[in-house]
């Protein structure tokens, strides 16, 4: 069992069992089959989303701890309040690292070792692109990047608007 500590400094247990996976399956209504990693999330394999998406990995968090969150009274926008990025990151290589334990206490070890190399792989990237730029060329990789998702964001939207636009409303 991992554990990881939100930006409060509390700590949470992350563990992934067979009833977990049941509870995550069910109250997500299968978004987020943990058992199975050729199910799609967002049209992704789930192992890729979650280790390319922050977000959908503090949702699948979420469902993992709400029964300690409950225990805590803390709803899950304050969870979410809690888990400031660093957080999530720092948290995404315990949570695939408890995944792959799952699938190799369920008798299939080529998962667990696909997952361990996907967060190994994932950490040595950004490591080797850290040590690469270097402190003043990451802040400004960081701010090309940060203007490219406004500009995507921003075209998106701009469809999104001419879209709604054009639907016609019979009066």
């Amino acid at each position: 069992m991992a554990r990881f500590k939100d930006r409060m400094g509390d700590e949470w247990e992350l563990s992934i069992d067979v009833p977990t996976v049941a509870r995550v399956r069910r109250e997500t209504d299968k978004r987020f089959d943990l058992l199975s990693t050729d199910s799609l999330v967002d049209g992704k394999p789930i192992g890729e989303a979650l280790n390319d998406d922050i977000v959908l990995l503090w949702e699948v968090l979420w469902h993992l701890v709400e029964p300690q969150a409950k225990q805590r009274s803390i709803t899950a926008e304050q969870f979410g309040q809690r888990m400031s990025e660093e957080c999530l990151i720092a948290t995404r290589a315990k949570f695939l690292e408890e995944w792959a334990d799952f699938f190799r206490r369920c008798q299939r070890p080529e998962i667990g070792q696909a997952l361990a190399l996907l967060s190994r792989a994932h950490e040595t990237a950004r490591t080797e692109l850290a040590k690469a730029l270097g402190p003043e060329k990451m802040e400004q990789a960081q701010k090309i990047v940060d203007e490219k998702i406004r500009n995507a964001i921003g075209a998106t939207s701009g469809s999104w608007l001419a879209l709604l636009e054009s639907i016609q409303i019979a009066e």
